[in-house]
């Protein structure tokens, strides 16, 4: 057992799985649910919940993932929080991360999301003139 009472090693290869906590975690071709490790190695495989001190993902895929260090390669994600990211070929959606480097296509940045909100907000603006009821 590590640290936190959880295992070790864990590795795991062709199963589908809802959970795994570890202190070192490898998967290869399978589907967790939900994955804890302080290093995460993810190949060919999709993860639902990923969170991980340093998570390496390669021609994989993470619904939601949050690491200190992410590193992906060939993969896509849609939610990714870190404090780093290193990525070759991949795409995410939604992207937060002081520090990118490599080729990631974001789809929403935090620049993007400020853009939205004040679109947004301008709009409900002018319409909110038009949409209300006149005096008189």
């Amino acid at each position: 057992m590590g640290r936190n009472g959880s295992q070790v090693f864990e590795g795991i290869q062709r199963a589908v799985v809802d959970n795994v906590k570890a202190e070192r975690a490898e998967l290869s071709q399978s589907f967790v649910r939900n994955l804890s490790a302080a290093s995460a190695q993810v190949q060919q495989s999709a993860v639902q919940n990923l969170n991980a001190e340093h998570a390496r993902v390669e021609q994989g895929a993470v619904v939601s993932a949050r690491a200190r260090e992410a590193h992906l390669k060939g993969s896509a994600a849609v939610n990714l929080v870190a404090g780093s990211v290193s990525a070759e070929e991949c795409r995410v959606v939604f992207l937060l991360s002081p520090s990118v480097t490599g080729n990631v296509r974001a789809v929403v940045t935090p620049a993007v999301a400020f853009a939205f909100g004040a679109g947004y907000f301008v709009a409900r603006r002018i319409l909110g003139g038009f949409l209300r009821p006149g005096k008189g």
